[in-house]
């Protein structure tokens, strides 16, 4: 009955608080600043090879989102737009996730999918903190089922395909089997949305956590995992190094690495970039040995996420 649900074929537009907008607001101050001050940042000097700006764009991607999402605005944020729905929901079990596209970052790009896990209902909560001068997202309007019939026959191109245009801290909604995409940012532009899922469940299994990040906090952790990524860079380079003396590696020099805020925030910084490095066809195989030593540092950390600990039992790490 869940593919039954017209939001799954269409999205809607959720009108929203006084309130809500209002932290819409300040979450979109703190992630411009966060920009300014993340991406005016140096990288201690690495060499300026292409595919080492890459990470360390990526790195600086991740580490702004998390900071974001893990912010207790955004927690307040995550509720308000809940009582907003005003319907029997409750929030889902992560922190909400920040999109965002820098100008042709062809690494924020996304590809045809749909949300849902589980068998509870769930719904997407979508809303800019920025202008988006280009359109946002495409969606094929058919549904999961025909799509996915398309896409066995390898004929889903022909699918027509619709675009959305969105308005700053105006919110979008769709269910779980909406099919949807990011599109390529072809402005001059950072732009970003904060998304909110919601689950209809039969009891509260949210887990959203937050910490109180000062910004000499910020600062200094930023710092230190730019370092430890740019470690791994270069240790990469080596080849016929086993998978044991691999984890010995990140294991000896995370341990010298004195963070400051929760590990789990860290491990899921690390996770997303060392997905964002293993998914994308284009740079895999200039990549691959770079991010199965940083899902390992993610693992390390935190043995509980979920993507790296997927990722990492496809390769003999566990062997």
């Amino acid at each position: 009955m869940l593919h039954l649900n017209k939001l799954n074929f269409n999205y809607g537009k959720l009108k929203t608080s006084k309130e809500t907008k209002e932290k819409l607001k300040i979450i979109s101050k703190k992630f411009e600043y966060y920009c300014n001050q993340i991406f005016d940042l140096k990288s201690n000097g690495e060499n300026n090879n292409n595919n080492n700006d890459l990470v360390i764009v990526e790195l600086k991607k991740n580490f702004i989102k998390n900071i974001l999402c893990y912010d207790k605005l955004s927690i307040d944020f995550c509720k308000s737009i809940l009582n907003d729905y005003n319907k029997n929901a409750y929030l889902g079990m992560d922190n909400p996730n920040l999109m965002i596209h820098l100008p042709d970052d062809i690494m924020e790009e996304g590809r045809f999918h749909y949300d849902q896990t589980g068998s509870d209902e769930i719904v997407t909560i979508w809303t800019p903190i920025t202008d988006y001068n280009y359109d946002a997202l495409a969606y094929y309007k058919v549904g999961a089922l025909i799509y996915k019939f398309f896409k066995i026959l390898k004929i889903e191109k022909f699918l027509p395909k619709k675009n959305i245009t969105v308005n700053k801290f105006e919110s979008i909604e769709w269910s779980g089997y909406f099919i949807h995409k990011g599109c390529l940012n072809t402005s001059k532009n950072i732009s970003s949305a904060i998304v909110v899922g919601l689950r209809f469940s039969k009891e509260d299994n949210s887990n959203l956590i937050y910490e109180d990040f000062t910004e000499d906090s910020i600062y200094y952790n930023y710092k230190i995992t730019l370092e430890f990524i740019n470690n791994l860079i270069n240790y990469s380079k080596n080849k016929n190094i086993s998978t044991k003396e691999k984890f010995e590696y990140v294991e000896k020099k995370l341990k010298s690495m004195k963070f400051s805020i929760n590990q789990v925030i860290v491990a899921k910084i690390f996770s997303v970039v060392a997905q964002r490095l293993h998914r994308n066809s284009e740079i895999q195989n200039n990549f691959e040995n770079l991010s199965f030593l940083i899902d390992m540092s993610s693992y390390f950390l935190d043995k509980n996420n979920y993507s790296s600990l997927t990722r990492l039992k496809k390769t003999d790490f566990f062997n």
